[in-house]
């Protein structure tokens, strides 16, 4: 989810939203980081990013907390299911964690800012060899 207009963007945990509602974790010193970017995807996470530990389906989020730290996420959003899992792997996890007991409500909010105003119209175009969105 990084921003396509802007790589070298950066953003608070106020700015995005992150601070409202939310209860803060982790076993981190000093002051909160600048975001670069929202990743969901551990393997795609890159240093900098806030790293959204989600429940799935089959699998939590929290599974994959560890890897994404090891890819460089500066922070964490998870739930309190996810920040379990992760501790029973990691211990107390050395970055700030965001606690939220709707996550993706919160990332939401966070990409919404993140992401900035969208366009009002958005035309398709569509035909029988595929779609194209313009």
């Amino acid at each position: 989810m990084a921003r396509s207009d802007r790589t070298d963007t950066l953003m608070g945990f106020e700015g995005l939203g992150l601070l409202a509602g939310t209860r803060r974790a982790g076993n981190w010193s000093g002051s909160l980081p600048e975001i670069t970017g929202l990743s969901v995807d551990s393997r795609r996470t890159q240093p900098g990013q806030l790293f959204a530990a989600l429940p799935g389906v089959h699998v939590h989020g929290g599974t994959f907390i560890s890897y994404a730290l090891r890819m460089g996420a500066a922070a964490v959003l998870t739930d309190p299911e996810g920040l379990a899992i992760a501790e029973a792997e990691l211990g107390p996890l050395e970055v700030p964690v965001v606690l939220s007991d709707s996550p993706r409500r919160t990332l939401a909010i966070a990409a919404s800012r993140w992401s900035g105003r969208q366009p009002e119209t958005v035309v398709a175009v569509t035909g029988t060899n595929g779609k194209t969105s313009v």
